[in-house]
């Protein structure tokens, strides 16, 4: 497969999801935004009305449009396909001749991606215009010249693109890997079953047992990829990332890599059922009456895709108990309350109202991870043992929060400590002096108690992209 043939299957289809929609259908206002303000900054002073316009006029569109989806705007070039937000550019030929233009003047000077944050101002936006000016015309493009806060640019190493072994490449970089080729498996496979072709890909058993492998080596790379749950939001993105949770959390009751390769495959043919009947329903939201028929679509699914055989069978159960378990309100207990449910579809189950917490398909406003965690573990009726498996997984303080250290540094949170859910590995971004750090080393807090951490910022403070900290640099 090529560069531009696996990139283009990583946008979805019709997702049925209305904030993947709605960035889809704002692309082309996005892209033509910092096209004008960059070709502008080319003919004009920046200190000239009409580039003060355009920049005023991109801040509006980014903040309107970072409003609605929720999230950080970024657009990448690569090779000849343009993505915004993770999603291909969809725009009329025009729109799409001015992107492909922004991103050739990028690429003169070693750009391939910029990642826009919310709240972005127009005087950080002619900033951005300066340091692309000045970098065209030095010839030079150094990393040094985009220190600018609130916006980030970098190079995309396409080395997941690759083919071949993964002999010589980090844990860290073997995930990276394995999660873009997942996304692009599964949004295959949901497709297909969107139009009721439902063959369970040999390659998903593959890709189940490859994640086990790799969850031995305790990267928190691995856990680190769920962070990415508020950008692929679809039934494959959705799937994969309740799988990487489950994962981690199945881990702490056994190791045994049969049963969780078991696991992760039921995990990642979760959205079986809501993808049939979406693909009835075309691209909206499912009914509250289409909701309650999830259950049995998954049955279905299931049943016609992996043929009579205890593993099969195994995987359908637990599929099925997902689905019910999520819609407990509307039918009632699992198997009108006649037998128990299995432990891992609880663990499933629990792993997907997690993700639904903080990244909302329907697009409503997400909850912090901390009170997310704080409000399953503590909801009436809710199961302890669950609970203790999700806090040991993610530890007291979830992977991807961003804490305030006692040094004044900010640091991501990475994973649990060694020494228990208690404390937290974190991962400094930002310097006490307020100076970023890129790449610096894990501090275990748990061990290291010269510093520890004095509050969690409050998300709408971040403007920076927590998925990067668990990336190694040479992946970047």
């Amino acid at each position: 497969m090529s560069e531009q043939d696996f990139l283009s299957h990583c946008g979805a289809g019709e997702t049925g999801n209305p904030v993947l929609e709605r960035i889809r259908g704002r692309s082309s206002d996005i892209v033509l935004a910092i096209f004008r303000l960059m070709k502008t900054s080319f003919v004009h002073a920046l200190d000239n009305a009409a580039v003060k316009d355009a920049a005023t006029g991109c801040a509006a569109t980014l903040d309107t449009i970072a409003a609605e989806i929720g999230s950080a705007i970024s657009i990448a070039f690569v090779s000849d396909s343009i993505f915004v937000c993770g999603q291909l550019l969809r725009a009329a030929r025009g729109a799409y001749e001015s992107a492909a233009e922004l991103g050739q003047l990028l690429a003169a000077v070693g750009v391939s991606e910029i990642t826009f944050e919310p709240g972005v101002t127009d005087a950080k936006l002619l900033e951005l215009a300066a340091a692309l000016v000045r970098a065209t015309r030095a010839s030079s493009g150094r990393r040094s010249q985009w220190n600018i806060e609130g916006i980030t640019v970098r190079k995309i190493d396409p080395h997941i693109l690759q083919r071949g072994s993964d002999k010589g490449r980090s844990p860290a970089e073997q995930i990276l890997k394995l999660y873009a080729t997942a996304l692009v498996l599964l949004r295959s496979m949901y497709a297909d079953v969107a139009v009721n072709v439902t063959v369970l890909p040999h390659r998903v058993k593959r890709v189940a047992q490859r994640f086990v492998v790799l969850s031995e080596e305790e990267d928190p790379a691995l856990l680190g990829m769920t962070t990415m749950a508020k950008s692929h939001r679809d039934d494959a993105g959705r799937a994969l990332q309740s799988a990487i949770l489950s994962l981690a959390m199945a881990r702490q009751v056994t190791k045994d890599r049969v049963v969780l390769s078991q696991l992760v495959m039921a995990a990642m043919w979760t959205e079986a059922g809501h993808a049939r009947l979406r693909g009835r329903a075309g691209d909206r939201l499912l009914s509250d009456r289409e909701e309650a028929m999830v259950v049995p679509a998954a049955s279905l699914a299931c049943i016609t895709t992996g043929g009579v055989n205890p593993q099969s069978a195994y995987r359908a159960a637990m599929v099925t108990e997902v689905a019910w378990l999520e819609r407990l309100t509307v039918l009632g207990p699992v198997w009108q309350g006649e037998l128990p449910s299995f432990l891992a579809s609880g663990i499933v189950a629990v792993a997907r109202e997690l993700l639904e917490r903080v990244a909302p398909r329907d697009g409503t406003r997400p909850e912090p991870q901390v009170k997310a965690v704080e409000s399953i573990i503590t909801k009436p009726g809710a199961d302890p043992l669950l609970g203790k498996l999700l806090v040991r997984a993610l530890g007291i303080i979830p992977a991807g929060t961003v804490v305030e250290l006692s040094s004044s540094a900010w640091a991501v949170v990475i994973g649990a400590s060694a020494r228990g859910p208690h404390a937290c590995v974190v991962r400094v971004v930002i310097d006490g002096h307020g100076s970023e750090v890129d790449g610096a080393e894990p501090i275990d807090l748990g061990v290291d108690e010269s510093v520890w951490i004095e509050k969690i910022v409050d998300a709408e403070r971040v403007m920076f992209n927590t998925t990067r900290t668990f990336i190694p640099t040479s992946a970047r």
